[in-house]
């Protein structure tokens, strides 16, 4: 509270492609922040638009979609706080580190909230992984439980919204399922419908179908794991054609999380694709697995990211997709020995 307390300006983010999870934390803390601390200067920036549209909650229309350094330059916060990602290099596509210098070399007091696995965490003022299934979910703890702040306007539906995206609708495993249920009936009795929510969560445009036909097309069974890939001329004729990048990534997500953990009797997979946000010769993978059956941050990992271990992504350099789907086999194929 103290490190809330001593700041005046404070800058929120979060990672490079946000989810749900990630946009309603920085809403719920954004909004709270406001709400009970009136006098302080509170900025949200990020660096891209999220896939899936959550422009209906409270507050999205004070969020800013720039990029962070020169943003945080201009601002010179004196409190930082990252959420639902471990390190800098997770906020900025290409200004993790220089985000991480500035604020060393001008003292910028920052805080990380996150829930994936903490290996590659970088050390900060603190550090807060309580192992909740949801980031917002350790907001809300913190910001109501812990600190006794006043709930804003909206706030039912910003936390309802991140835990039902974050638990797959409360599919996937929950050490703290006890905790998450209770926040849950909560917000069910003062009104909040999960119906209503995720009808609003899930709505998919015909030119986002064609992506997830594109994908199903494309998928292979293979040995142990599914796989799916967007060929590089099918990104490229999406650009060219002035569609929504992050209307692709929606498409992509629909498809690994609901997908990629059920063909067969595969428990687990991977897509790969030209994300339109990468550098030219990058990719992004993504995998999924049912939680217990395979480490797939492992496999992350050694490919430059990270996540959790029934779900994470990373990139890969590479010339064409068939090098990169061979690089990501590769990486299999090793972690097996």
């Amino acid at each position: 509270m103290n490190l809330i307390k001593n700041a005046q300006r404070i800058f929120i983010t979060s990672h490079v492609s946000p989810d749900p999870d990630a946009i309603c934390s920085v809403l719920l803390l954004r909004n709270t922040l406001v709400e009970n601390f009136p006098e302080k200067k509170v900025l949200v920036y990020l660096e891209e638009k999220p896939a899936k549209d959550v422009s209906f909650l409270s507050g999205y229309n004070q969020l800013q979609f720039e990029q962070l350094l020169p943003s945080i330059e201009s601002f010179k916060p004196d409190l930082l706080i990252m959420l639902d990602a471990n390190n800098f290099e997770r906020i900025s596509r290409k200004d993790g580190l220089k985000v991480k210098e500035y604020v060393r070399n001008n003292g910028t007091k920052t805080v990380i909230i996150d829930h994936h696995q903490p290996e590659g965490k970088d050390e900060v003022d603190l550090f807060m992984n309580d192992g909740c299934p949801a980031t917002v979910q350790n907001v809300y703890e913190l910001c109501f439980d812990k600190l006794n702040l006043k709930k804003p306007e909206g706030y039912g539906d910003i936390t309802m919204l991140g835990i039902l995206d974050d638990t797959g609708r409360f599919l996937y495993e929950n050490p703290k399922h006890h905790e998450t249920l209770e926040i849950v009936n909560n917000l069910v009795d003062e009104g909040i419908s999960i119906e209503s929510l995720w009808n609003r969560l899930s709505r998919y445009t015909k030119e986002q179908m064609g992506v997830i036909s594109e994908l199903i097309n494309k998928t292979v069974v293979d040995a142990g794991y599914t796989y799916s890939y967007l060929d590089d001329n099918f990104c490229n004729l999406w650009l060219e054609s002035g569609k929504d990048p992050s209307k692709l990534r929606g498409a992509v997500d629909w498809f690994k999380d609901n997908f990629l953990r059920s063909v067969g009797d595969n428990t687990w997979g991977f897509v790969v694709y030209k994300d339109p946000s990468e550098d030219q010769g990058e990719y992004s993978v993504s995998f999924r697995a049912i939680s217990g059956t395979k480490d797939v941050s492992e496999l992350a990992r050694r490919l430059d990211g990270g996540g959790h271990k029934a779900a994470a992504g990373g990139h890969i350099e590479a010339k064409d997709m068939s090098e990169a789907i061979e690089k990501v086999k590769r990486v299999i194929a090793e972690s097996s020995l």
